[in-house]
């Protein structure tokens, strides 16, 4: 009976003195820049990562949480970490951090300025004889 209390309090007395320090959880933040032009893929993802231990493996998912990952940028120690070269469409992060901690961030959109279209050409200034280059073109454009 004895050993047993005594081992009781040898383990609060240990407990009660230690100090646990925990890393708070992995989380990520996600941020899309649009592609520049109707059709191109230079669109951009941002990811920020706060807490976990480092190094990071990024992942990024397009259109499907489920889907296997489309690219990855892993043992990175940076908190910044940018995707590029995307076409449009819906993309998360899934962030991983040294401890086996991940965060699956919000969803974010890489968006496309409108196709232009040609309503009308209007000859400006006619060719002055076949096969030069001298004429000119007036387009009206609008967007749809």
């Amino acid at each position: 009976m004895k050993r047993i209390i005594l081992a009781a309090l040898l383990s609060f007395v240990s407990l009660s003195s230690m100090k646990l320090f925990a890393n708070p959880l992995i989380s990520a933040i996600i941020s899309a820049d649009s592609v520049t032009c109707f059709g191109r893929a230079d669109g951009k993802v941002n990811v920020q990562i706060f807490n976990g231990s480092e190094p990071y493996n990024v992942y990024l998912l397009k259109d499907d949480v489920i889907s296997d990952p489309i690219d990855s940028i892993k043992n990175t120690t940076s908190e910044n970490v940018t995707f590029t070269d995307l076409d449009i469409g819906r993309y998360w992060v899934l962030v991983e951090d040294n401890d086996g901690d991940a965060d699956l961030s919000n969803s974010s959109w890489v968006y496309q300025p409108a196709a232009f279209s040609v309503s009308s050409i209007i000859i400006y200034k006619a060719l002055s004889c076949y096969n030069s280059c001298d004429g000119k073109l007036k387009g009206f454009s609008f967007r749809r």
